[in-house]
Protein backbone atom coordinates (compact mmCIF):
# COMPACT_ATOMS: atom_id res chain seq x y z
CA UNK A 1 0.00 0.00 0.00
CA UNK A 2 1.21 3.54 -0.81
CA UNK A 3 0.27 5.90 1.96
CA UNK A 4 0.93 9.71 0.49
CA UNK A 5 1.40 12.62 2.99
CA UNK A 6 -0.29 15.80 2.15
CA UNK A 7 -1.27 19.06 3.61
CA UNK A 8 -4.77 19.94 3.94
CA UNK A 9 -4.13 22.84 1.45
CA UNK A 10 -7.20 23.30 -1.53
CA UNK A 11 -4.73 22.02 -4.52
CA UNK A 12 -3.85 18.78 -2.50
CA UNK A 13 -7.63 18.11 -1.63
CA UNK A 14 -8.77 18.75 -5.02
CA UNK A 15 -5.72 16.33 -6.08
CA UNK A 16 -7.62 13.16 -3.81
CA UNK A 17 -10.84 14.39 -4.42
CA UNK A 18 -10.37 13.40 -8.36
CA UNK A 19 -8.72 10.23 -7.58
CA UNK A 20 -10.87 9.13 -5.18
CA UNK A 21 -13.41 7.25 -7.66
CA UNK A 22 -9.90 5.62 -9.21
CA UNK A 23 -10.27 1.54 -8.73
CA UNK A 24 -6.39 1.55 -8.24
CA UNK A 25 -6.19 4.47 -5.77
CA UNK A 26 -9.47 3.11 -3.71
CA UNK A 27 -7.24 -0.61 -4.13
CA UNK A 28 -3.47 0.68 -3.53
CA UNK A 29 -3.65 4.27 -1.63
CA UNK A 30 -4.52 5.66 1.49
CA UNK A 31 -3.78 9.07 1.79
CA UNK A 32 -3.02 10.76 4.91
CA UNK A 33 -4.10 14.46 5.48
CA UNK A 34 -2.26 16.60 7.81
CA UNK A 35 -4.91 19.66 8.13
CA UNK A 36 -3.60 23.20 8.24
CA UNK A 37 -6.72 25.45 7.61
CA UNK A 38 -9.01 26.63 10.22
CA UNK A 39 -11.57 26.80 7.53
CA UNK A 40 -13.05 23.38 7.45
CA UNK A 41 -15.16 23.67 4.70
CA UNK A 42 -12.54 22.39 1.78
CA UNK A 43 -12.08 19.11 4.18
CA UNK A 44 -15.75 18.66 4.52
CA UNK A 45 -16.04 18.93 0.27
CA UNK A 46 -13.57 16.35 0.19
CA UNK A 47 -14.96 13.74 2.83
CA UNK A 48 -18.21 14.10 0.95
CA UNK A 49 -16.71 12.68 -2.27
CA UNK A 50 -14.51 10.76 -0.13
CA UNK A 51 -17.83 8.91 1.06
CA UNK A 52 -19.66 8.86 -2.06
CA UNK A 53 -16.33 6.76 -3.55
CA UNK A 54 -15.85 4.47 -0.48
CA UNK A 55 -12.40 6.21 -0.24
CA UNK A 56 -10.49 6.54 3.01
CA UNK A 57 -7.70 8.94 3.95
CA UNK A 58 -6.36 9.72 7.50
CA UNK A 59 -7.14 12.91 9.28
CA UNK A 60 -4.43 14.34 11.37
CA UNK A 61 -6.10 15.36 14.86
CA UNK A 62 -2.81 16.78 16.07
CA UNK A 63 -1.29 18.87 13.17
CA UNK A 64 2.47 20.82 13.73
CA UNK A 65 2.12 23.20 11.03
CA UNK A 66 -0.72 25.78 10.05
CA UNK A 67 -3.26 27.94 11.51
CA UNK A 68 -4.63 24.58 13.74
CA UNK A 69 -1.44 23.86 15.51
CA UNK A 70 -1.61 23.06 19.24
CA UNK A 71 -5.31 23.33 18.32
CA UNK A 72 -6.19 19.61 18.55
CA UNK A 73 -10.13 19.93 19.85
CA UNK A 74 -10.89 21.40 16.58
CA UNK A 75 -10.13 18.20 14.41
CA UNK A 76 -11.64 16.23 17.07
CA UNK A 77 -14.77 17.87 17.28
CA UNK A 78 -14.80 17.50 14.07
CA UNK A 79 -14.38 13.69 13.77
CA UNK A 80 -16.74 13.72 16.50
CA UNK A 81 -19.70 15.54 14.10
CA UNK A 82 -20.37 13.13 12.04
CA UNK A 83 -22.52 10.24 11.97
CA UNK A 84 -20.20 6.87 11.74
CA UNK A 85 -21.24 5.71 7.62
CA UNK A 86 -20.75 9.71 6.43
CA UNK A 87 -17.54 9.74 8.08
CA UNK A 88 -15.01 9.12 5.14
CA UNK A 89 -11.95 9.85 7.58
CA UNK A 90 -10.05 7.55 9.61
CA UNK A 91 -8.35 9.11 12.74
CA UNK A 92 -4.28 9.36 13.33
CA UNK A 93 -2.31 11.23 15.32
CA UNK A 94 1.36 12.35 15.41
CA UNK A 95 3.07 10.97 18.10
CA UNK A 96 3.75 14.14 20.12
CA UNK A 97 3.91 15.11 23.78
CA UNK A 98 -0.20 15.83 23.89
CA UNK A 99 -1.18 13.00 22.49
CA UNK A 100 1.03 10.88 25.44
CA UNK A 101 -0.18 13.15 28.09
CA UNK A 102 -3.89 12.25 26.38
CA UNK A 103 -3.25 9.05 25.40
CA UNK A 104 -6.82 8.35 26.93
CA UNK A 105 -8.71 9.60 23.90
CA UNK A 106 -7.14 7.15 21.67
CA UNK A 107 -9.85 4.32 22.76
CA UNK A 108 -12.61 6.65 21.82
CA UNK A 109 -11.53 5.96 18.24
CA UNK A 110 -11.14 2.45 15.61
CA UNK A 111 -8.46 2.08 13.12
CA UNK A 112 -6.23 4.84 14.34
CA UNK A 113 -2.66 5.32 12.53
CA UNK A 114 -0.08 7.23 14.95
CA UNK A 115 2.65 8.83 12.43
CA UNK A 116 6.16 9.61 14.10
CA UNK A 117 7.35 12.40 11.78
CA UNK A 118 10.51 14.23 13.60
CA UNK A 119 9.43 13.11 17.05
CA UNK A 120 10.44 15.08 20.08
CA UNK A 121 9.02 11.56 22.14
CA UNK A 122 11.41 8.12 22.85
CA UNK A 123 11.27 5.15 21.56
CA UNK A 124 9.79 3.91 25.28
CA UNK A 125 7.17 6.68 24.83
CA UNK A 126 5.76 5.82 21.35
CA UNK A 127 5.52 2.25 21.86
CA UNK A 128 3.90 3.09 25.19
CA UNK A 129 0.82 4.47 23.02
CA UNK A 130 1.55 2.29 20.39
CA UNK A 131 -0.35 -0.12 22.88
CA UNK A 132 -3.74 0.76 22.36
CA UNK A 133 -5.93 -1.51 21.34
CA UNK A 134 -7.24 1.13 18.58
CA UNK A 135 -3.97 1.92 16.94
CA UNK A 136 -3.99 -0.31 13.64
CA UNK A 137 -1.15 1.33 12.10
CA UNK A 138 2.25 3.38 12.58
CA UNK A 139 3.98 5.47 10.51
CA UNK A 140 8.10 5.63 11.13
CA UNK A 141 9.75 8.73 9.31
CA UNK A 142 13.02 7.51 8.62
CA UNK A 143 12.83 4.35 10.21
CA UNK A 144 16.37 3.88 10.26
CA UNK A 145 15.62 5.95 13.42
CA UNK A 146 13.79 3.74 14.99
CA UNK A 147 15.32 0.48 14.46
CA UNK A 148 14.54 -1.31 18.58
CA UNK A 149 11.31 0.40 18.28
CA UNK A 150 10.22 -1.57 14.82
CA UNK A 151 11.19 -4.64 16.91
CA UNK A 152 8.59 -3.66 19.29
CA UNK A 153 6.04 -2.94 17.48
CA UNK A 154 6.47 -6.21 15.12
CA UNK A 155 2.92 -7.32 16.13
CA UNK A 156 1.66 -4.08 14.39
CA UNK A 157 0.89 -2.56 10.80
CA UNK A 158 4.79 -0.46 10.13
CA UNK A 159 4.38 1.93 7.36
CA UNK A 160 7.31 3.52 6.48
CA UNK A 161 8.01 7.26 5.38
CA UNK A 162 10.38 9.23 3.66
CA UNK A 163 11.03 12.29 2.36
CA UNK A 164 12.51 12.02 -1.30
CA UNK A 165 11.83 15.14 -2.76
CA UNK A 166 15.14 17.39 -3.27
CA UNK A 167 13.97 20.64 -3.25
CA UNK A 168 16.39 23.59 -5.12
CA UNK A 169 15.78 26.80 -3.66
CA UNK A 170 14.58 28.25 -6.94
CA UNK A 171 12.58 27.10 -9.98
CA UNK A 172 15.29 28.30 -12.33
CA UNK A 173 17.69 25.95 -10.43
CA UNK A 174 15.80 22.85 -11.78
CA UNK A 175 16.81 24.18 -15.64
CA UNK A 176 19.66 21.67 -15.84
CA UNK A 177 18.89 18.65 -13.79
CA UNK A 178 18.38 15.41 -16.00
CA UNK A 179 15.83 13.17 -14.90
CA UNK A 180 16.97 11.16 -11.87
CA UNK A 181 15.69 8.59 -9.70
CA UNK A 182 13.24 9.32 -6.74
CA UNK A 183 12.64 6.09 -4.91
CA UNK A 184 13.01 2.43 -5.06
CA UNK A 185 10.93 1.85 -1.67
CA UNK A 186 7.48 0.83 -3.89
CA UNK A 187 10.00 -2.37 -5.02
CA UNK A 188 11.45 -2.95 -1.33
CA UNK A 189 9.04 -2.09 1.14
CA UNK A 190 7.20 -5.85 1.69
CA UNK A 191 10.83 -7.33 1.98
CA UNK A 192 12.00 -5.33 4.60
CA UNK A 193 8.72 -6.12 6.49
CA UNK A 194 6.29 -2.78 5.79
CA UNK A 195 2.77 -3.28 5.28
CA UNK A 196 3.15 0.24 3.05
CA UNK A 197 5.49 3.00 2.49
CA UNK A 198 5.09 6.71 1.82
CA UNK A 199 6.43 10.31 0.96
CA UNK A 200 5.46 13.65 0.68
CA UNK A 201 4.48 13.42 -3.16
CA UNK A 202 6.67 15.57 -4.99
CA UNK A 203 6.10 18.43 -2.32
CA UNK A 204 9.05 19.25 -0.05
CA UNK A 205 8.28 17.62 3.31
CA UNK A 206 9.34 21.26 4.89
CA UNK A 207 5.88 23.45 5.12
CA UNK A 208 5.59 26.59 3.67
CA UNK A 209 2.89 29.46 2.71
CA UNK A 210 3.72 30.76 -0.70
CA UNK A 211 2.38 33.66 -2.64
CA UNK A 212 4.46 35.55 -5.05
CA UNK A 213 4.55 35.27 -8.69
CA UNK A 214 7.65 32.80 -10.21
CA UNK A 215 10.02 33.87 -12.24
CA UNK A 216 10.35 30.37 -13.41
CA UNK A 217 7.62 27.96 -13.77
CA UNK A 218 9.01 23.87 -12.54
CA UNK A 219 6.75 21.10 -13.41
CA UNK A 220 7.73 18.13 -11.76
CA UNK A 221 6.81 14.92 -12.99
CA UNK A 222 6.89 10.96 -11.70
CA UNK A 223 7.31 8.26 -13.93
CA UNK A 224 8.20 4.10 -13.67
CA UNK A 225 11.85 3.02 -15.20
CA UNK A 226 12.90 -0.37 -15.24
CA UNK A 227 16.39 -1.20 -13.65
CA UNK A 228 17.17 -4.75 -14.24
CA UNK A 229 14.79 -6.70 -12.35
CA UNK A 230 12.57 -3.87 -10.47
CA UNK A 231 10.79 -0.51 -11.58
CA UNK A 232 11.79 2.63 -9.91
CA UNK A 233 10.30 5.59 -9.22
CA UNK A 234 11.75 9.06 -11.10
CA UNK A 235 10.98 12.43 -11.45
CA UNK A 236 11.82 14.74 -14.26
CA UNK A 237 11.62 18.54 -14.05
CA UNK A 238 10.75 21.11 -16.99
CA UNK A 239 11.21 24.47 -16.18
CA UNK A 240 10.44 27.15 -18.47
CA UNK A 241 13.83 29.28 -19.80
CA UNK A 242 12.15 32.69 -20.20
CA UNK A 243 12.71 33.43 -16.67
CA UNK A 244 13.90 37.04 -16.58
CA UNK A 245 10.87 38.81 -15.19
CA UNK A 246 7.76 37.80 -13.59
CA UNK A 247 5.62 38.55 -16.44
CA UNK A 248 3.70 36.32 -18.92
CA UNK A 249 3.72 33.25 -16.12
CA UNK A 250 0.76 31.59 -18.95
CA UNK A 251 4.19 31.78 -21.37
CA UNK A 252 6.65 30.42 -19.02
CA UNK A 253 3.67 27.22 -18.12
CA UNK A 254 3.40 26.86 -21.90
CA UNK A 255 7.37 26.77 -22.14
CA UNK A 256 7.64 23.78 -19.41
CA UNK A 257 4.49 21.41 -20.44
CA UNK A 258 5.71 21.46 -24.27
CA UNK A 259 8.84 19.92 -22.95
CA UNK A 260 6.94 17.69 -21.16
CA UNK A 261 4.98 16.15 -24.00
CA UNK A 262 7.92 16.31 -25.99
CA UNK A 263 9.68 13.83 -23.70
CA UNK A 264 6.33 11.37 -22.99
CA UNK A 265 7.25 8.48 -25.53
CA UNK A 266 11.06 9.08 -23.86
CA UNK A 267 10.35 7.98 -21.08
CA UNK A 268 6.88 6.30 -21.04
CA UNK A 269 4.89 9.22 -19.30
CA UNK A 270 1.67 7.13 -18.98
CA UNK A 271 -1.01 8.94 -20.31
CA UNK A 272 -3.36 9.31 -17.33
CA UNK A 273 -5.73 11.71 -16.28
CA UNK A 274 -3.30 13.89 -14.92
CA UNK A 275 -1.45 13.83 -18.23
CA UNK A 276 -4.69 14.09 -20.44
CA UNK A 277 -6.09 17.43 -18.61
CA UNK A 278 -1.86 18.81 -18.21
CA UNK A 279 -2.31 18.05 -22.25
CA UNK A 280 -5.46 19.90 -22.71
CA UNK A 281 -4.64 23.12 -21.28
CA UNK A 282 -1.52 23.22 -23.47
CA UNK A 283 -3.61 21.96 -26.16
CA UNK A 284 -6.51 24.45 -25.85
CA UNK A 285 -4.18 27.48 -24.86
CA UNK A 286 -5.40 27.38 -21.68
CA UNK A 287 -3.17 28.55 -18.13
CA UNK A 288 -5.15 27.10 -15.61
CA UNK A 289 -2.81 28.41 -12.87
CA UNK A 290 0.08 27.44 -10.70
CA UNK A 291 -2.59 25.70 -7.91
CA UNK A 292 -3.87 23.20 -10.98
CA UNK A 293 -0.35 22.69 -11.90
CA UNK A 294 0.54 21.57 -8.15
CA UNK A 295 -2.97 19.41 -8.26
CA UNK A 296 -1.88 17.95 -11.35
CA UNK A 297 1.92 17.00 -10.51
CA UNK A 298 0.44 15.42 -7.39
CA UNK A 299 -1.96 13.58 -9.21
CA UNK A 300 0.22 11.51 -11.48
CA UNK A 301 2.93 10.97 -8.48
CA UNK A 302 -0.15 9.09 -7.11
CA UNK A 303 -1.31 7.66 -9.98
CA UNK A 304 2.12 6.18 -10.58
CA UNK A 305 2.68 4.63 -7.60
CA UNK A 306 -0.98 2.81 -8.19
CA UNK A 307 -0.45 1.79 -11.19
CA UNK A 308 2.91 -0.05 -9.85
CA UNK A 309 1.29 -1.74 -6.94
CA UNK A 310 -1.83 -2.47 -9.28
CA UNK A 311 0.72 -4.08 -12.00
CA UNK A 312 3.33 -5.98 -9.66
CA UNK A 313 -0.66 -7.72 -7.24
CA UNK A 314 -1.89 -8.78 -10.76
CA UNK A 315 1.27 -10.81 -11.53
CA UNK A 316 1.60 -12.26 -8.10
Amino acid sequence: MYFPLLRGRQFELLALRGLADDSRCQKFVVPIIEPVRLDLRVLQLANDRFSECDFHPYLIANPSVGELVDMPQVILDYLSGFEKEDLAYRPAFLCDRWILQHRQLLEHFEDVLLVCINSQLSDDDIAVLAESSSISGVVLFEPERHRSLKRSLSDKRLIRLDDWFEAEQRNADYLPLPPHKFSEENAYYQGENYSGYGDFTLLPMTYTERGFAPRAVAIHWSFLKDNRTVEEIWVAHYTSVSNYSTTDVAGKFREAVQKLIWDREKYGFTENQAYEELKTYYDEGRYPGLGTLKKLSIQNHILVNAEYLSSVNDES
